[in-house]
């Protein structure tokens, strides 16, 4: 009994390798390399396509930036068309604008004329009163003189600033002798308030004696 037993798992055990191994010859197997030929063919085409791409792009930009050219030529020549004047035009222009202005004109060149002769006077006149200045007799006294008024400038502030530094101790004194004047006041009230009930004290106990007598 124990010998069948013992027969009937390894009957199982070759029944299950037999299985597996049967799967296993009827799985594909998907690891197996490709033909060497259809890698290189992929990899061509995407190079290709990215070739094919590049090229694309490449003639939309310069299609673009053909367009743009064409459009600053169109604007240039409508600016040309707009502002191009005939210098006919210009020259009559100028002649009609200096003829509305031609009188103003001449009037500002007469009175510009008349500034420059004055000024000219003006400076010719100044001249010769600096030479007439300069030829006095006493004018050495006058230059020694006029070199002195710096020094005399500064005594005059220096004079200020003490006069300056006088009223400002004389306002202070001011305020002292107020001050004291003010307290010697509130003293001799104070003795005269204490003077006065001294007296009013006195007067009131020699009433008192007189009653006792």
């Amino acid at each position: 009994m124990s010998q069948v037993e013992e027969e009937a798992p390894a009957e199982e055990t070759n029944v299950k390798t037999t299985t597996d191994n049967s799967t296993d010859e009827i799985t594909p197997d998907e690891s197996s390399p490709q033909a060497p030929g259809a890698g290189a063919a992929s990899a061509a085409d995407q190079h290709a396509e990215a070739k094919r791409l590049a090229e694309e792009r490449a003639a939309q930009r310069a299609k673009e930036q053909q367009s743009r050219i064409a459009e600053m030529k169109a604007l240039e020549e409508e600016a040309n068309k707009l502002f191009n004047v005939p210098s006919e035009m210009i020259k009559s222009m100028s002649e009609g604008l200096i003829g509305l202005n031609e009188e103003d004109i001449k009037k500002i060149a007469e009175k510009l004329h008349a500034l420059q002769n004055a000024q000219t006077a003006l400076i010719e006149r100044l001249a010769q009163e600096d030479r007439k200045v300069m030829t006095l007799p006493n004018m050495a006294e006058v230059a020694q003189a006029l070199a002195h008024v710096p020094l005399y400038t500064k005594k005059l502030e220096d004079m200020r600033k003490d006069m300056d530094s006088i009223t400002n101790r004389v306002k202070g004194m001011r305020k002292r002798a107020a001050k004291l004047y003010t307290k010697k006041q509130q003293e001799d009230n104070s003795a005269a308030q204490r003077r006065q009930a001294e007296l009013l004290q006195e007067k009131k106990s020699n009433a008192a004696a007189s009653e006792g007598l």
